[in-house]
């Protein structure tokens, strides 16, 4: 992970899981079944993201524990 540069502070957005909605998530759904599920929309978000300018994506697990 040396090649890893974070711009500090890193400030981090938790939409993730409603930007998922144009893909067909529903609030309920699992977001770490759905990302599975639908691997190729999430990698297109994070890209998304990343082409925007962000220097870190979350990954989408959400509602993955009680």
């Amino acid at each position: 992970m040396d090649d890893v540069h974070l711009r500090l502070p890193l400030i981090l957005d938790g939409a993730t899981g409603s930007n998922l909605e144009v893909f067909g998530f529903k609030a309920g759904d699992s977001l770490p079944l759905f990302a599975k599920t639908h691997s190729a929309e999430v990698t297109a978000l994070q890209k998304a993201y990343a082409d925007a300018g962000a220097s870190a994506v979350l990954a989408p697990t959400f509602g993955g524990n009680r």
